[in-house]
């Protein structure tokens, strides 16, 4: 959902407050949140990883909350599959600093799942990174983290392995499986192939271009 800052800044005077509406949802009593915002009094933090670190409310049950809280959809991370393209437009480390990561491309839009869709300066700044326009979703900050770790990884080992491809060998030399398995190509094509299994891709398609491999 791409929004300006008024509307936002809009709907925080208008909407219900968190702490009202788990109370309406019965996931939290009148005096859990008295005694929830009483820490947050004391030692700072969001309301909400307050309430998820103390066991009063489940991250999920969380989650769906803010998503009608905050009116922006919620993505499930477990059932949804990041896109190379869009993972490529957003570095690593900025994923994990603002727990966030590129979902999909659509059309000139980048799909980001955020943990706090919330945080107007961060969606500047991925906006400048992508060059596109930016559409938030919520995320379980966990299920983001997963899929930081799973995904930029991933891409990075793939990366890693192809950059260690030599160059052709002017003498002849004997070949085994047991070589040929040990080579940077044969380990970058398994990374490939575990990666196109979990993103469930019907095929794989390589791009040889002058000074890189596009896949």
């Amino acid at each position: 959902m791409d929004r300006d800052k008024g509307e936002i800044f809009t709907d925080r005077a208008t909407r219900k407050s968190l702490g009202e509406m788990l109370i309406e949802e019965n996931l939290i009593t009148a005096e859990q949140l008295e005694k929830a915002l009483e820490l947050q009094r004391g030692q700072g933090g969001k309301l909400s990883e307050l309430l998820v670190n103390q066991g009063l409310v489940k991250a999920e049950e969380l989650a769906a909350v803010l998503s009608v809280q905050l009116n922006v959809p919620l993505i499930d991370l477990k059932r949804h599959q990041v896109q190379p393209d869009a993972l490529r437009l957003i570095p690593e480390d900025m994923a994990r600093k603002h727990t966030l990561i590129p979902l999909d491309v659509v059309s000139d839009s980048l799909i980001v799942v955020m943990a706090d869709p919330e945080d107007i300066r961060t969606i500047e700044d991925i906006k400048a990174q992508s060059r596109m326009r930016v559409e938030v979703a919520l995320g379980i900050p966990s299920d983001i983290e997963q899929a930081i770790n799973l995904n930029y990884r991933s891409s990075g080992e793939i990366d890693k392995q192809v950059s260690q491809f030599a160059p052709p060998v002017k003498e002849a030399a004997e070949v085994t499986s047991e070589l040929i398995a040990r080579t940077p190509i044969a380990q970058s094509l398994d990374l490939l192939i575990a990666q196109a299994v979990r993103d469930r891709a019907s095929d794989v398609h390589l791009e040889p271009q002058e000074d890189r491999l596009r896949i």
